[in-house]
């Protein structure tokens, strides 16, 4: 029988009607459903290696794609801040998603 990881996250702020920072007005759920095989051999492994390429980083330290730092080019994300690593960054991700 085959078994099954379910991941869920929110981002943003249910209160959103409260600022009229537009950058600050939304709210997102996501959630994957994952079969644990296919998340162990593939679906994990091409992610670190996407965020490996794109953000040189200690495999011990992991790095978590945040919305917000991403957004920002903050943190581990400064490499952004070069519109062609900022291309070439979103296309291998769009790529990603697509082959999921």
């Amino acid at each position: 029988m085959k078994r099954y990881r379910l991941y869920i996250d929110e981002s943003g702020d249910h209160t959103f009607g409260h600022t009229d920072n537009l950058s600050y007005r939304y709210l997102c759920l996501l959630g994957l459903v994952a079969e644990v095989e296919s998340y162990r051999t593939e679906f994990h492994p091409d992610l670190e290696k996407l965020k490996q390429v794109h953000f040189p980083h200690n495999p011990d330290e992991p790095i978590i794609l945040h919305r917000k730092e991403l957004k920002d080019r903050t943190g581990p994300f400064w490499r952004l801040r070069q519109q062609q690593n900022q291309i070439s960054f979103n296309t291998d991700l769009l790529k990603f998603l697509s082959k999921q």
